[in-house]
């Protein structure tokens, strides 16, 4: 029982430490380039904002000479400042659209943070499953070796010719080597990995360890809404509609008001006011003459909302159809799982007999290395099953917007 309880605490040791690397790794991804270039676009779109329900600046003109001519005298020059002022509403809908546009940029970090969860998942999972393989070829070799050590026994004892010696020794070298391009083939990857995440090579060690809720099939119902590709898509469609809804402003006209002051000569006999500069008040009109070009503007944003509300409808049917995928490929995996537990189990326990057996002479060596190889494509069939339903987890919690969380 002491044993037991220093094996759990080991293995509970071991886990926490990993737990606490993936969080590490996972927290190092919000420092990604790609997160960092989705932030310059949600601060761009904010300094739009800044901008966007401001009267646009008041235009300011002089005119030298001119010789107009009125009853205080003729025009020497004048100055004018007028500011214009768009039709009502026209700044408040701008605003609104400038708000879409943040959502929008938002929504578009919150799908890139997503696919990088995802693609870490991914690399991570694979990582994992490279690590198992290791550990059946390291185990599968300890077996031939002893193999090995058997049958050279019985060659000396005359039991066996050199011919099975030979056989067991290039199927050994076969999987040393196969061992050491694994091995290869982990380290390179691990690097790789590292770089993706910007990790130092030298304290990285991947172990996953993914926690996963037993409601998954049901969160397509509840959580839909919630995927990212929904909530970019849904804000696409706010954007074109204010867009559409700001452009059909520019069928009303635009005012301007400001003041004139007009400077004039002494030239005007017998006139009370002859020489007196004057000040007057101005007010001005834009009128949308050209309305054929306004409609064909206003339409294009119109088929732009209606496109984007197309799209909306086609990813969530997309969602539903992948979803209903995953579903059956996750039970499909956890019944090839149960499958080739069930059998590796009656492999292990038919080669303690066959071993026993082939120490006494009573079993002949083909079955005992027909064992060994059948237990090695047995394991790596279940890392394959194994690796299949956490693909479908990993797929389906991205679909929902949980590959962060």
């Amino acid at each position: 029982m002491k044993v037991k309880v220093i094996i759990f605490l080991i293995f509970w040791s071991s886990v926490e430490l990993h737990a606490q690397n993936l969080s590490q790794m996972q927290e190092s991804l919000d420092a990604h380039p790609r997160l960092r270039m989705s932030d310059r676009a949600i601060d761009r779109a904010e300094a739009v904002k800044d901008r966007a329900s401001v009267l646009p600046d008041p235009k300011l003109s002089a005119t030298i000479g001119g010789g107009i001519h009125t009853m205080n005298g003729t025009q020497l020059g004048n100055v004018s400042l007028m500011q214009p002022i768009p039709f009502w509403g026209s700044l408040k809908q701008n605003k609104r659209l400038a708000d879409s546009e943040i959502g929008l940029r938002n929504s578009e970090r919150d799908l890139t943070r997503e696919s990088l969860h995802e693609q870490f998942q991914y690399r991570y999972l694979d990582l994992y499953i490279q690590q198992k393989r290791i550990a059946i070829s390291e185990r599968a070799l300890a077996t031939l070796v002893r193999l090995e050590e058997l049958t050279l026994q019985n060659v000396e004892q005359g039991k066996l010719s050199a011919t099975a010696w030979l056989e067991v020794s290039i199927r050994e070298e076969e999987l040393e080597q196969q061992l050491k391009n694994q091995r290869t083939t982990f380290q390179r990857d691990k690097e790789s990995l590292g770089t993706f995440l910007a990790w130092d090579e030298d304290t990285f060690e991947p172990d996953f360890q993914e926690e996963l809720s037993d409601q998954l099939g049901e969160l397509i119902e509840a959580d839909r809404m919630n995927s990212p590709l929904v909530n970019q898509a849904l804000q696409e469609v706010q954007v074109m509609k204010d867009r559409a809804t700001l452009r059909e402003k520019d069928r009303y006209p635009n005012f301007e008001i400001g003041l004139t002051y007009m400077i004039v000569n002494d030239r005007v006999m017998g006139e009370s006011l002859s020489g007196n500069n004057m000040l007057m008040p101005m007010v001005g009109m834009s009128l949308p003459i050209y309305r054929k070009r306004t409609r064909s503007q206003i339409r294009e944003e119109r088929m732009g909302e209606m496109q984007s509300q197309a799209r909306v409808e086609d990813i969530m049917n997309e969602l539903d159809s992948e979803w209903i995928q995953l579903v059956g490929a996750r039970e499909v995996a956890q019944a090839n799982k149960s499958l080739y537990e069930r059998q590796i189990d009656r492999i292990e326990r038919l080669s303690e007999i066959t071993e026993g057996q082939l120490t006494s002479g009573k079993a002949g060596l083909k079955e005992m290395l027909d064992l060994v190889l059948m237990r090695i494509a047995y394991e790596n069939k279940l890392l394959d099953a194994y690796l299949a339903e956490e693909q479908a987890i990993i797929r389906m919690r991205a679909l929902v917007g949980q590959s962060g969380n």
